[in-house]
């Protein structure tokens, strides 16, 4: 099914040299492409950018406060029975979902301000569950 296929990059076919590459190279100079156009941004706002690390669907909406139309149109690849889960998992590179962040937020500051005002919603939802003292 499409969730077990890799995920696909913008380029295929002839690369930039013109000679027909194979699935993986294409993957990496695609990949490579992606991760050079919002270098600067992205080391600017959040102060590193790992090239190959990847995030989870839930550590991009706890981290990133994303949702998942946010998401969606991202690369990813899903794994099934990840963390004793049986479901599809799917997983992000961490890259592209900081431009996904930088997109929706505009800076690191308002998307930590966001995230400030989230908890703060959790700790009050909380709050009102615990039995009086």
């Amino acid at each position: 099914g499409p969730l077990r296929s890799p995920p696909r990059w913008e380029g295929s076919g002839a690369s930039a040299t013109g000679r027909w590459e194979s699935g993986w190279a294409q993957t990496y100079v695609s990949s490579m492409q992606r991760w050079e156009k919002g270098k600067e941004r992205r080391m600017e706002e959040f102060g590193h950018s790992k090239q190959w690390k990847t995030l989870s669907s839930h550590e991009a909406y706890e981290q990133y406060n994303l949702r998942k139309r946010d998401l969606a149109g991202l690369p990813f690849v899903a794994k099934y029975n990840v963390y004793g889960a049986p479901r599809h998992t799917r997983f992000y590179v961490v890259f592209d979902v900081q431009d996904a962040a930088l997109r929706k937020w505009g800076s690191a500051q308002l998307l930590e301000a966001a995230l400030q005002e989230r908890r703060a919603k959790r700790d009050r939802r909380l709050a009102r569950r615990q039995p009086p003292v």
